[in-house]
């Protein structure tokens, strides 16, 4: 049973998204208490009314409101006694709720993971949901990809991406198609903040990052466009927004499909704006995926509008947000204050991108003209209510609530005019397909090896390089292991065949539950461990090295360090970097590399034997990828 709820500021279900047997149960409750009357009940119907659902759930979202404004103790999680869980997050004032009976600690994982990617698609405007039903589908179609590529490829499973182990020759074409694809891409359309990469099925063939982006690729980023690729065969039509003076009207306008841009001579592309995080925000960017053959995909990204002013509008969402929740709370003044100062601080900046882009706006003159006024009359209001002291305070906070929705609306207005806007993706099709048949042509002639090789990368019964075959003779004993530089978060290990009945029941399970157990651990401070059971031995590395690749202790004992920060992780939030900030205060966190080691061993295999094959293998995988430490494709 799964289900995930985003309820708004007014407790209003603006997306849902649940399974056959979430559909069962509350359609059983429902007739139980009256809210699905039997002529409404219909068999064949697996959808459930908002109504019903928002009836049943409105008490305990009540609740948790109330414990997070009054008393600033919000609810984490809620067990019931038939076993559902019940876990819960907020992102720009929206309530995230996940029901499940998964386990709780699992469950909040996939709840980081899902408002990852609403970040990702909608930025911070997560009330596009309500309106945008193609982004509304593809959120849920993203989301059943997830759950279930995590249950099939160990690198989502570890959150980390696979790199495909080829020979050097193969690893320079593609990156010279790719490096030729960025260059393309800013002599045609004068894009110069580019990334360009290409997946064989679930693992990465090479990456290249333009010389102009200041910060990398991030793995969350590379995981979307992973899990959205499953979708380009049918990816939905980019909504095109227009704006007048009041509101904004959003209309889902087919792409061309597939099928016709095959019968004009084009390779299939399936375009979508994606928002991608920065330094500042999540910023817009055009995402295009070209399936050049069969499993093989070219993915091109590229940072579109203005950075200033898209990374000025996100910061206003998060602290329009802020203010709203002080004005709810009503017990701390101070967040009230500052929470104010920073809204007033980055409406400023807002003013002055919009002047330095004036005539690359002319189409939403109306709207920026209307949130400027609200900004004004808000303005007005909230100094009007700090002279007002404590005199009419009940009314007061009643007017500022209503300016505030008033301003948020305005703000959404410009936001989906300026960074959710279709006409990039539109100028740019034709030029992006040219550029897919120039890779497709650099690729063909080793299209079908890595189509092969996507199944095989290598495994532990691999003979087909000498280099591999001598490497793992060396650790007899040895059953599987997983091998993670966390400073790219790239993945080595060997692959399994989890098609056969016995590796699934008897190995898969058993590497499932060692990482499950390993985070646990990992969460109460445990950095090295090793446990068994009646078939196994396992053991758990991680571990810190300078630039120098010398290994180093932390500052700070990472039991003290841990406690503070999010679950074990990437998607969500990226935990490795911030253990390396708290392990390692004051320093220079560029210079510091963190790795992860997970191991299987056959049962007979003593702790000492482990532990040096363990050892050994941290200091020679690089042989497997033949990339030390496995560096960033970058050129």
């Amino acid at each position: 049973m799964y289900c995930t709820l985003v309820f708004d500021n007014l407790n209003d279900i603006i997306y849902k998204h649940y399974d056959k047997k979430f559909y069962l149960h509350l359609r059983k409750i429902g007739l139980q208490q009256g809210l699905i009357s039997a002529e409404d009940d219909k068999e064949d119907d697996d959808s459930l009314s908002a109504n019903v659902i928002m009836q049943l759930f409105s008490p305990i979202v009540t609740s948790q409101r109330v414990m997070a404004t009054q008393f600033g103790n919000s609810y984490t999680s809620i067990h019931c006694k038939d076993g559902t869980n019940l876990v819960f997050d907020e992102y720009m004032g929206f309530l995230f709720t996940l029901i499940s009976k998964e386990k709780v600690h699992s469950m909040k994982r996939s709840l980081s993971v899902f408002i990852s990617l609403v970040r990702h698609l909608c930025g911070p405007d997560v009330g596009v949901l309500r309106t945008d039903l193609a982004c509304n589908d593809l959120l849920g179609d993203c989301l059943d990809n997830w759950h279930e590529l995590r249950q099939r490829e160990q690198s989502l499973f570890v959150e980390a991406v696979e790199q495909l182990a080829v020979n050097g020759d193969i690893t320079t074409a593609a990156l010279t198609a790719l490096r030729d694809s960025c260059n393309s891409l800013k002599s045609s359309l004068n894009y110069s903040r580019s990334h360009s990469l290409i997946f064989v099925q679930e693992k990465l063939l090479a990456l290249y990052t333009s010389r102009f982006i200041c910060s990398p690729f991030g793995l969350s980023d590379m995981e979307l466009a992973m899990i959205v690729t499953h979708n380009s065969s049918s990816f939905p039509a980019e909504s095109e927004i227009n704006v007048n003076d009041d509101s904004t009207s959003i209309n889902n306008s087919p792409n061309q499909s597939a099928a016709e841009k095959d019968s004009s001579g084009n390779t299939p592309l399936s375009s979508r704006i994606v928002f991608l995080k920065g330094k500042k925000g999540f910023r817009p960017h055009a995402l295009h995926i070209v399936t050049i053959s069969d499993g093989i995909h070219f993915i091109l990204i590229y940072q579109i509008n203005s950075e200033s002013l898209c990374s000025g509008l996100y910061d206003a969402f998060h602290h329009l947000t802020n203010f709203q929740k002080a004005l709810e709370s009503e017990t701390d003044s101070d967040k009230e204050k500052k929470s104010f100062e920073s809204l007033e601080s980055t409406f400023k900046r807002i003013v002055d991108s919009l002047k330095k882009n004036k005539n690359n706006l002319k189409d939403v003159e109306g709207a920026v003209k209307t949130l400027t006024s609200r900004w004004d009359i808000l303005k007005k209001k909230h100094a009007e209510r700090l002279k007002a002291g404590d005199r009419d305070h009940n009314n007061g906070n009643v007017s500022m609530s209503a300016n505030c929705s008033n301003l948020l609306n305005a703000l959404r207005d410009v936001y989906q005019s300026i960074c959710y806007c279709s006409t990039d993706l539109k100028k740019s099709e034709l030029t992006v397909s040219e550029i897919a048949d120039k890779v497709k042509s650099s690729l063909h002639a080793f299209s079908s090896f890595l189509t092969a090789k996507a199944f095989r990368n290598f495994t532990l019964r691999s003979r087909a390089l000498l280099s591999i075959n001598k490497y793992l003779e060396e650790f007899p004993g040895l059953v599987h292991f997983l091998y993670i530089d966390r400073v790219d978060h790239r993945l080595t290990a060997p692959s399994l065949d989890f098609s056969s009945e016995e590796t699934n029941n008897l190995t898969k399970i058993k590497i499932w539950d060692m990482i499950e157990f390993s985070r646990r651990h990992l969460e109460d401070g445990h950095l090295a461990f090793m446990w068994k059971d009646t078939t196994f031995n396992y053991a758990y590395y991680l571990w810190f090295e300078d630039d120098q690749g010398s290994p180093i202790k932390p500052k700070i004992c990472p039991a003290n360090a841990i406690k503070s920060l999010p679950i074990p992780g990437i998607l969500g939030e990226d935990f490795y970097q911030h253990l390396v900030e708290a392990c390692f205060p004051k320093s220079n966190v560029q210079k510091i590399h963190c790795f992860e080691l997970y191991c299987i061993h056959l049962g007979l295999a003593t702790s000492s034997c482990v532990l040096d094959q363990s050892r050994r293998i941290a200091a020679t995988v690089w042989e497997v990828t033949g990339h030390p430490k496995n560096p960033s494709d970058y050129i």
